[in-house]
């Protein structure tokens, strides 16, 4: 008897040793949660993004926390149950969320305070009478890039009880069965840039007004007030002007940047609406670890079903040197023009601004101009005449930052939003920016120029002493009152023997540049090559303590899709042990990849550090310890694999069901033990 339990033990540890060996990828997969109340959603929406969660409960959402915003899309399944929001309460959401459930024995959402979405929402009632949202009648929807649908008989996506007018923005909701209905209202609606259907009765269905703004509706709703609009670009002038960025900006920050899109009406008396969006990215060619003018493609992130067009963009992106003072934007005021800075001119001896009404042939101080007038932050211009183009320059003596600035193209006169050209009445012709590839455009040409790195670090053995002027430096005539480059900014002729450079993989540069850097840059600086960027602690750098002579080289150069070398070399130094630096490399999956389990392995130690891969921007990021030459190891999904992670729940239960027998076989053993001790 003994031996026979001896036996069936060594089995069940076997087991449980051989389910403990389990593809990791299976019991991922299996990750699911349940939860009743909100504290316990929010809880796990916070620590286990992208996880399957089941309510077991209906939720009364007595609190005014916001749901955090995932980082992975995250269904939760709601089955027969709802969430309901008392008065006095709002519920916050932001996606990439996805709500499903019935909707029949109640709706999803029972909505008496507030529900709030935005961001990849979407809420999913299926069967017979389904109902998704239900506003009661203090109730209050507020909704972004978010979508509803039902599927069923005489199913409902939003039903609004009556009560006073309502807005409802930027929302699709689509329902689809024999007597579905889009929105279903019993007081006044505003429905503004919505895409709403029904493929069967009607996609809104009310007997109060309605009033239709820049909306698609199918089928279209009779007796609606309709308003059409056209998008123009956004924040008047955007291409003529660009975009700023200080020198060593991290890639994610340029990211978060958003743009307001004008949305105007032909119509008198109605008023222009505005949609502010982010931006997916085409920035390859753009180094943000050295100044210059570049051009980035910028596409808004609108899902296909948005009522209306908003244009791609093609704009210069400026990156801005901090120890030179730039020309921000021109603004059109009433009778005058406001220039804005980029960075506040502090300790300064003499600021001049100088404006040219003929491309540059000749210059004149904009003081000359009554009622003018220039400080540390800007300027203002008056008595210019309108309906004409001029540039803009700006001289610093003195302080830390100094030297000339950018030429600031403006035109001065209101834009026409449906006349086309650039900036005026539709009359002029469209400003075409040349390409990053093109020469350096001669200083009588008033279109932004595109400055490669190489103009601003030249190459050793380039003669700085030339007096063709530089594309970032207007050619000042002799007769005015600026002082010569070469006196403006004695910075320069200190560190004239400093090799500064800009290679293809290779970025150079002097402990004085490096200051300033770390100066508007306090917790890391950025260089990138080849659309390869790391960031390394601002804290670090200054530690090494360089001389305004000193040198500090990074190389990071790509050896394929995968691949890449980084060193770090200060004064000659070679930098091997790094505190925690960001790196960040496009990538796209190949197929049958799984992104989630992506690793970048040091190919000399073979350390291995977890990556995230954001499917957006296609760009993978590792935090990174050391230098050397790095790969990106992608993970295979087998088919066994596929299989198995079908299979959801059977190795926890497996693995349940065997722990608990090893315990009552243990638990046998000790009592026939302590019985035969007994007798």
């Amino acid at each position: 008897m003994k031996r026979r339990t001896l036996f069936l033990v060594w089995v069940l540890c076997w087991l449980l040793v051989s389910c403990c060996f389990f593809p990791a990828s299976a019991q991922a997969a299996s990750s699911q949660y349940e939860c009743s109340t909100a504290e316990e959603l929010h809880q796990i929406l916070l620590t286990h993004p992208g996880s399957a969660i089941s309510l077991t409960d209906d939720i009364i959402w007595d609190t005014c926390k916001p749901l955090p915003q995932v980082s992975a899309p995250t269904k939760i399944n709601m089955g027969d149950f709802s969430i309901l929001i008392p008065e006095d309460y709002e519920l916050y959401i932001q996606g990439p969320v996805h709500f499903e459930g019935s909707g029949t024995v109640r709706p999803l959402f029972v909505v008496e305070g507030s529900l709030s979405m935005e961001k990849q929402v979407e809420i999913t009632a299926r069967g017979n009478s389904a109902t998704a949202i239900f506003i009661g009648e203090n109730g209050y929807w507020y909704s972004d890039l978010s979508s509803v649908f039902v599927d069923g008989p005489n199913s409902t996506g939003v039903y609004f009880e009556s009560g006073p007018l309502s807005e409802v923005t930027a929302s699709r909701v689509q329902a689809e069965g024999n007597g579905s209905v889009g929105i279903d209202s019993h007081r006044p609606l505003q429905l503004v840039l919505c895409n709403i259907s029904s493929e069967d009765r009607q996609a809104v269905n009310t007997s109060e007004p309605v009033r239709l703004d820049q909306c698609l509706v199918t089928p279209a709703l009779q007796d609606a007030e309709v308003i059409s609009r056209s998008s123009v670009m956004p924040e008047e002038r955007i291409q003529e002007r660009g975009l700023c960025f200080p020198q060593g900006v991290s890639r994610e920050e340029v990211y978060k940047t958003a743009l307001s899109y004008r949305l105007v009406c032909r119509e008198e008396d109605v008023y222009d609406l505005s949609y502010l969006t982010e931006f997916l990215w085409e920035d390859s060619l753009v180094d943000y670890s050295l100044p210059g003018t570049y051009l980035a493609a910028l596409t808004p992130q609108v899902p296909d079903w948005f009522p209306v067009v908003l244009p791609s963009l093609e704009i210069p992106v400026h990156i801005v040197d901090p120890g030179r003072p730039f020309l921000r934007a021109a603004y059109q005021l009433t009778d005058s023009v406001g220039i804005q800075f980029f960075t506040e001119l502090t300790e300064a001896a003499e600021i001049h601004m100088y404006y040219s009404a003929d491309n540059g042939a000749s210059w004149n101080d904009i003081l000359e101009l009554p009622g003018s007038y220039i400080d540390c932050y800007g300027a203002q211009v008056y008595g210019l005449n309108e309906d004409q183009s001029y540039l803009f320059c700006l001289t610093v003596t003195g302080g830390p930052i100094e030297g000339i600035s950018n030429v600031l193209p403006f035109t001065f006169g209101e834009p026409d939003p449906f006349g086309g050209g650039d900036n005026d009445g539709g009359d002029r012709t469209e400003q075409e920016l040349p390409p990053v590839s093109q020469d350096i455009p001669e200083m009588t040409v008033p279109s932004p120029p595109v400055t490669p790195p190489q103009a601003v670090y030249p190459p050793e053995g380039t003669d700085n002493t030339s007096d063709t002027p530089d594309s970032v430096e207007p050619s000042v005539p002799a007769g005015t009152k600026t002082p010569p480059a070469e006196s403006i900014s004695p910075k320069e002729e200190k560190n004239s023997q400093v090799k500064e450079e800009s290679t293809d993989s290779i970025t150079a540069i002097s402990g004085a540049r490096l200051r300033q850097l770390l100066e508007i840059n306090p917790n890391s600086v950025l260089f990138e090559k080849n659309g390869i960027s790391v960031e390394i602690p601002s804290s670090f750098l200054a530690s090494l303590a360089l001389s305004d002579e000193g040198l500090l080289e990074i190389l990071l150069r790509k050896t394929d899709d995968f691949s890449f070398q980084l060193s770090v070399t200060a004064d000659g130094k070679e930098i091997v042990t790094l505190p925690e630096a960001s790196v960040s490399l496009p990538y796209t999956p190949s197929q049958g990849t799984d992104h989630s389990l992506l690793a970048l392995v040091h190919v000399g130690t073979g350390s291995e550090e977890p990556v995230t891969y954001s499917d957006k921007h296609r760009i993978a990021s590792a935090k990174i310890y050391e230098t050397g030459s790095f790969t990106l190891r992608e993970y295979y999904v087998t088919e066994t694999e596929k299989a198995v992670s079908a299979a959801i729940n059977l190795p926890v239960l497996l693995f349940v069901f065997l722990l608990s027998a090893v315990v009552i076989a243990l638990l046998i053993l000790f009592r026939r033990r302590k019985m035969h001790e007994t007798l």
